[in-house]
C-alpha cells in the first residue's frame, strides 16, 4: 500500500483540493482509495475500503498533535521502505508561502522525510517569473518538484471538475505517484 500526505504549515495551499482530486482521478483508474482526514474542517468524507491501493491523509494546515503523530508514524514507514510515501507540498509562488515553507522544511527534516516531498505549485502558470527562481531554490536544496502544475485551485475550490482539471491531475499523478 502506498501513502500519500498532502500537508502544508498554512491553511488554503490547496491540500483538500489536492486529496480530493488525487483520490477521484486513482478511483477513475481502478484503484482502491482510503482517504484520512485529520483536517478540522473535515474537506473530506473518510470512506472505508478494504485492503486499499493508497491511502491519502488530508491534513490541517497547522501543527497539531494529530499531524505531528502523523509524520511520526511517516517516520517510521520510511524507515521500512521508502518508496511507500509521498508526501506532497502544494505551494503557490507567493513570497509568504515560501516563508512557512522553511518551517514545513524543518519538522519535515528533522523526521527524516525531505526524501519524500513532491512540491506541488499551484496557483500560478509556467510563465511566472518567480517560478524559475522557485524551481532553481528546491534544486539546490535537493527537493523534488513536480513539472505538473496545477494552475487554477479557484476552480478546484468550487469543485468545478472540468476535462482541463481532470488532465492536469491526471498527468500529475503519472508523473509523481503512479
Amino acid at each position: 500500500m502506498k501513502h500519500i500526505i498532502a500537508t502544508f504549515c498554512k491553511g488554503g495551499s490547496g491540500k483538500s483540493s489536492l486529496i480530493r482530486y488525487t483520490a477521484s482521478t486513482l478511483q477513475r483508474l481502478n484503484y482502491k482509495v482510503l482517504v484520512e482526514n485529520i483536517d478540522e474542517q473535515h474537506h473530506q468524507n473518510c470512506n472505508p475500503v478494504e485492503n486499499p491501493d493508497f491511502t491519502l491523509y488530508d491534513t490541517p494546515g497547522w501543527l497539531t498533535s494529530e499531524l505531528i503523530e502523523l509524520l511520526d508514524a511517516a517516520s517510521d514507514l520510511v524507515k521500512e521502505n521508502k518508496e511507500d510515501l509521498k508526501i506532497l507540498v502544494p505551494i503557490s509562488c507567493s513570497l509568504d508561502e515560501w516563508q512557512e515553507f522553511g518551517l514545513m522544511l524543518n519538522i519535515l527534516g528533522s523526521r527524516h522525510l525531505l526524501d519524500n516531498i513532491v512540491v506541488i505549485f499551484n496557483q500560478t502558470d509556467y510563465r511566472n517569473t518567480d517560478l524559475k527562481a522557485y524551481k532553481a531554490l528546491l534544486k539546490e536544496i535537493n527537493i523534488n518538484y513536480a513539472k505538473t502544475i496545477i494552475p487554477s485551485i479557484t476552480a478546484i475550490k468550487r469543485k468545478q471538475e472540468t476535462s482541463k482539471i481532470k488532465n492536469v491531475f491526471s498527468q500529475l499523478l503519472h508523473e509523481v505517484i503512479l
